[in-house]
């Protein structure tokens, strides 16, 4: 029985299912989660976005988000801030201890990248994230598309 190769997104599943189990055992000791420290990356990247605007970018639940930030908060790693004009939302921000923690993430992930890709020269390693860019922005825009355009384009 011939047996068939794994199909792209199979593969790609399973390479960043390994980075995260990873991640999660160097960085064990830090006293933070997996998913706080992705939610400690994406405020870096997003500072002053709300919490249901996070929640979006993390695609989790407000009330999962909740939680999460709750605990980086008593860990005073960020900060909420009342909206200037509506006291219902709450505005995020890194505080100095979220930023130093960061630091240390960025180490802990500088060695899971380099175990992944060891045994690629650093051009290829290089090419490959220039790949994967090229794949992330070809299904954004597609994932954009009106469901009839998409239709017409052969995805769907």
């Amino acid at each position: 029985m011939e047996v068939e190769s794994p199909t792209l997104g199979f593969l790609l599943h399973e390479v960043a299912r390994l980075l995260r189990k990873r991640f999660e055992q160097i960085s064990r000791e830090s006293g933070l989660t997996r998913s706080q420290w992705q939610a400690l990356a994406y405020l870096a990247q997003n500072e002053g976005i709300n919490q249901s605007g996070l929640a979006e970018l993390l695609d989790v639940e407000p009330i999962t988000l909740s939680r999460i930030l709750d605990r980086l908060e008593s860990c005073e790693l960020i900060e909420r801030h009342l909206h200037p004009s509506d006291r219902r939302v709450r505005i995020l921000r890194l505080a100095r201890a979220g930023r130093a923690k960061l630091v240390q993430a960025r180490k802990l992930g500088e060695i899971a990248r380099r175990e992944a890709l060891s045994g690629l020269s650093e051009a290829e390693g290089l090419r490959l994230m220039e790949m994967l860019q090229v794949l992330k922005s070809n299904l954004t825009s597609a994932c954009d598309l009106p469901v009839e355009q998409q239709k017409r384009a052969g995805h769907g």
